[in-house]
C-alpha cells in the first residue's frame, strides 16, 4: 500500500504542476488577445511604485511571517484600495480583473484566479447571504464562512421567532425593517486557522463527498474498485496529513470556493466598513467571553443572552481552560495547525490571506512565526 500511495502522490503533484503551467499559458494568451481590443474600454489601475516585481513570493527562506504578509499584500490586494468607497466590492473586483486582462501585469496567478472566481461568485459572496438582521434587539450581523456561520444563523432564526433554521437561507424579517443605524456586529477568526478549518470540514470530514465546496477534491480522489478516497489514506500520520494539505494548498487557486476566500471579502468587503462596526468579536481563546460580552451588551430585556448561551454553551465553555475553549466549533482546527502546516504551506496560505492580517489588524499567531524561524535555523545548519 505504501508503494501505491507514493506513486499516487507523484502522479498528483505532476498533474498539479502541469495544470498550473497550462493555466498560466492560457491566461497569458488571453491577455495578449484582449490587450489591444479592450485597452480603450477600461481604466488602468496603477499599483504603487514600491511594489515588487513578479517573483516567487515564497522563495525567501529567511522571510518572517509579517514580511511575507506585507510583501504579498503590496503585490496583490493593495490594488483594491484604488476602488472608490462607494463602489461595491463586486464591481471593484470586476474592474481590477479587467484591468489585469488589458495590461501586462506582475500579479501572482493565484490572485488573478481569486479575482475571477470571486467576481463570479455573485450572490453567495456578494449578496445578502451573509447579512443577518435581528428584530429585537435590532442588530445587523455580518457572518463569515468558517466563523460560526451555522450557529449565528440559528441564533438569528430563534431571535426572530423561527425556531426551525432555514439553513442556508437567513431568517431575515420580511415585514419589520431594521433601522440602518442599528448596531453592526461581526466575529472574525485567525485566517490560518480558518483556512485549515475549511479544508478539514469541506475536504476531510466524513460528509465531504456530499458537499461541493472542495474544488480540488477530484484530484484527491482515487478510482479504485471500492471508491476508497485517497483522503482517508493520508489521515494515518502527521507526515501524510502534511502531504495531503500541501496538495490542496497548491491546487485551490484552480477552483476558489466560497469558504476559502479571505474574510475581508465578505459583506461587501468588510475591511472597508470595519470602523463602522459597533462590536467586533473573535473566534479564538476568548471566543465565549466575547459571546458573553456581545449578549450582555445588546440583550435589552430580550432573550438574546439565553439563546446565545443555549446555542454556544457560553457559560459552560467560559469555565474551561483556554486550551479547552479554543478548539473551533466543528473541526478543532486550532489544535491541528502543526499537524497539517509546513513552512512551505504556511508561506503560501499567508499570501492567500494577507489582506486579513493587514486590513483587519489581526495578529499573526506565534506558532506561525516559530515554524518559520525553526525552518530558517534548519536551513542555516544544512
Amino acid at each position: 500500500m505504501s508503494i501505491l500511495a507514493s506513486l499516487l502522490v507523484c502522479i498528483v503533484f505532476t498533474v498539479n504542476t502541469i495544470s498550473n503551467y497550462l493555466y498560466e499559458i492560457k491566461f497569458n494568451y488571453q491577455i495578449h488577445q484582449n490587450h489591444e481590443e479592450k485597452k480603450k474600454n477600461f481604466k488602468l489601475l496603477q499599483t504603487p511604485a514600491k511594489l515588487t516585481s513578479n517573483s516567487n513570493l515564497v522563495s525567501s527562506a529567511s522571510a518572517s511571517a509579517s514580511e511575507i504578509v506585507t510583501n504579498a499584500y503590496n503585490q496583490t490586494y493593495a490594488s483594491l484600495s484604488f476602488c472608490p468607497k462607494e463602489q461595491s466590492l463586486y464591481a471593484c473586483m470586476n474592474d481590477i480583473k479587467r484591468s489585469l486582462e488589458d495590461n501586462d501585469n506582475n500579479k501572482p496567478w493565484w490572485f488573478q484566479t481569486m479575482l475571477s472566481h470571486g467576481e463570479n461568485q455573485g450572490f453567495p459572496l456578494h449578496g445578502a447571504w451573509h447579512h443577518l438582521d435581528i428584530v429585537n434587539p435590532p442588530l445587523h450581523m455580518c457572518v463569515i464562512e468558517k466563523v460560526g456561520t451555522k450557529k449565528f444563523r440559528e441564533l438569528q432564526c430563534k431571535m426572530n421567532g423561527e425556531f426551525e433554521t432555514k439553513f442556508p437561507q437567513p431568517c431575515n424579517p420580511e415585514i419589520t425593517p431594521i433601522p440602518a443605524e442599528a448596531p453592526k456586529v461581526v466575529f472574525l477568526r485567525d485566517p490560518l486557522e480558518r483556512f485549515l478549518s475549511g479544508f478539514l470540514d469541506k475536504c476531510v470530514s466524513s460528509n465531504r463527498q456530499e458537499q461541493s465546496h472542495c474544488g480540488p477534491l477530484h484530484v484527491l480522489k482515487s478510482h479504485s474498485d471500492n471508491q476508497q478516497n485517497m483522503v482517508d489514506h493520508f489521515q494515518d500520520n502527521n507526515n501524510s496529513k502534511k502531504v495531503l494539505f500541501e496538495m490542496f494548498v497548491d491546487v485551490i487557486p484552480l477552483s476558489w470556493d466560497l469558504h476559502f476566500f479571505p474574510q475581508s471579502f465578505y459583506c461587501d468587503g468588510i475591511y472597508r466598513h470595519i470602523p463602522k462596526y459597533d462590536f467586533v468579536g473573535y473566534m479564538g481563546p476568548n471566543f465565549h467571553d466575547d459571546l458573553h460580552k456581545f449578549s450582555q451588551k445588546y440583550d435589552q430585556g430580550s432573550q438574546l443572552t439565553d439563546i446565545v448561551n443555549s446555542i454556544f454553551n457560553v457559560e459552560g465553555n467560559r469555565q474551561q481552560s483556554n486550551t479547552e475553549k479554543h478548539r473551533g466549533i466543528e473541526t478543532l482546527a486550532s489544535t491541528k495547525v502543526e499537524q497539517y502546516y509546513t513552512p512551505k504551506t504556511l508561506k503560501k496560505v499567508l499570501e492567500y490571506v494577507s489582506i486579513d492580517y493587514v486590513t483587519l489588524n489581526l495578529p499573526i499567531p506565534s506558532w506561525a512565526e516559530k515554524m518559520l524561524l525553526g525552518n530558517e535555523i534548519i536551513q542555516a545548519i544544512v
